[in-house]
């Protein structure tokens, strides 16, 4: 013999369901919603040094503290922007470090006076 579940079971079995999964919905939500505002931004940076070479799209920059070298990908830097670098100009490069963290996407390179010419002028 079969006996019928009436509605009112279905919805009150539902219901208890529903309570046990809210806590871990709420905890996962907060999770969620704590680490997306840190995905979400870029980490942008700005980096002075020399140019070691450039060819293309691609520049190494020889950063100024000595602590080593960066590639830095000039794809969406303007090209009036790197268009006259040559080897051994000061710059500055603004951009977004890559995710694994070996590299610049370059937003803007500024070219920074040679301030070695001009310390023997000064007065």
């Amino acid at each position: 013999m079969m006996s019928a579940i009436s509605r009112e079971q279905v919805t009150r079995l539902a219901g208890k369901q529903m309570l046990r999964l809210l806590p871990g919905l709420i905890a996962g939500l907060i999770v969620a919603l704590a680490f997306s505002p840190a995905l979400a931004q870029p980490h942008y940076v700005r980096l002075t040094g020399w140019v070691q070479w450039i060819a293309g799209e691609k520049l190494m920059l020889v950063l100024d503290n000595g602590s080593g070298v960066v590639p830095v990908d000039l794809a969406r830097v303007p090209l009036d922007e790197y268009r006259t670098l040559s080897q051994r100009d000061q710059v500055m490069v603004t951009g977004v470090v890559s995710e694994d963290n070996r590299g610049v996407f370059g937003a803007s390179i500024i070219r920074l006076p040679d301030w070695e010419i001009w310390e023997g002028q000064m007065p």
